[in-house]
């Protein structure tokens, strides 16, 4: 791959080391923040359980579970159907 075409997602450590958080919600926030590299606007960026669930191995349940707990961390936030990252 082109170095150019390259992106990388920074995370704080708190998050990393939060114990209170488990690695399948690092590993959802990590994934969410770098789709969110990928488009023009990304502090805009929502997306649908549908939207991320066809990406990866998990299920809608796990996906769901993990979305509930980063939202309880301040991680992530609902509005209607729809989620966006806010850190």
């Amino acid at each position: 791959m082109p170095i150019d075409k390259i992106l990388r997602v920074m995370l704080d450590n708190e998050i990393l080391e939060n114990p209170n958080v488990s690695w399948r919600a690092k590993g959802l926030l990590g994934y969410l923040l770098s789709c969110s590299l990928s488009i023009e606007e990304p502090d805009i960026w929502k997306f649908n359980i549908s939207d991320i669930t066809i990406s990866n191995a998990d299920g809608k349940d796990a996906t769901r579970s993990g979305l509930k707990e980063l939202e309880q961390h301040g991680y992530v936030k609902k509005v209607g159907n729809k989620w966006t990252v806010t850190i």
